[in-house]
């Protein structure tokens, strides 16, 4: 049975901006869905009617066979969203508090909080107040409480903007590793990170979905890439080799163009 359902869904905000156009979709089971486009393409819509914070001008959404937002209380203990990138908060509450606070409503033991911490790389900021935190600590707090406990369904606008590369790389395999558990599904503008996190991809523009993309033939799309790079010396071909990049050719004097396989993750 699908989790998420939108048919014929059309959203026109004030003012006459339309955000989606006769939108259908149907996303079932656990894995991880990517809604991929740019600013302006609808990502953030939809998420914002799956988890019922807006109604649908035209249209029906249902998450669990419940209809939004209208039976949003029947099926919201089982979500948990991260929507749009929010402003650093004024409480003086601790982050160590606040994360305690959404453990303790959960029911999860301290176990699945220093999980999540440790993925995020949260230890230095345990004791900040959230009106002393930066951007990107910020962004790493509001992730931990809609991660903790690994709600059912999980949606994720932008989740990694303003994170550091590190954090970038640990939130995607902590993502990767909750496939077989929860239902993710994520607005990026990366399709870098979509090719290698998600299982399936509907990409958007205009307000309209124009690919929708499976795991196998998101990767066949992106399969191949080439980058250019500087160095100060000689690169070791064979190492670049054994990583998953296809071919080296050098262009100049201290540059090289790489092919590499995008599907591989080059860090192993």
């Amino acid at each position: 049975m699908p989790r998420v359902v939108l048919s014929n869904v059309s959203k026109v905000y004030s003012g006459g901006v339309v955000a989606l156009r006769d939108v259908s979709l149907s996303v079932e089971g656990c894995g991880v869905v990517s809604l991929l486009g740019p600013n302006g393409s609808g990502k953030t819509t939809i998420l914002k009617l799956v988890v019922g914070l807006i109604r649908p001008t035209r249209g029906e959404v249902y998450v669990d066979s419940c209809k939004m937002p209208q039976e949003r209380d029947k099926v919201i203990t089982r979500m948990s969203a991260v929507i749009e990138n929010p402003a650093p908060h004024s409480d003086r509450v601790r982050v160590r508090e606040l994360l305690d606070f959404i453990r303790r409503v959960r029911g999860l033991r301290r176990e699945d909080l220093q999980e999540i911490i440790s993925v995020l790389g949260m230890e230095s900021i345990l004791d900040k107040r959230l009106n002393e935190l930066s951007r990107g600590q910020y962004k790493k707090t509001i992730l931990a409480c809609a991660l903790m406990g690994e709600p059912e369904i999980i949606l994720l606008d932008e989740p990694f903007e303003a994170l550091d590369p590190p954090t970038v790389l640990r939130l995607s395999e902590y993502l990767r590793k909750m496939r077989g558990k929860s239902l993710v599904v994520l607005a990026t503008h990366r399709p870098g990170i979509v090719a290698t996190l998600s299982d399936r991809a509907i990409v958007l523009r205009d307000g309209q979905i124009v690919g929708d993309y499976g795991r196998e033939q998101l990767l066949e799309k992106v399969k191949r890439r080439r980058v250019v790079v500087k160095t100060r010396g000689e690169l070791d071909l064979d190492a670049y080799r054994r990583v998953g990049v296809i071919d080296i050719r050098k262009t100049g004097s201290d540059t090289y163009e790489i092919t590499y396989d995008a599907s591989r993750d080059l860090r192993y």
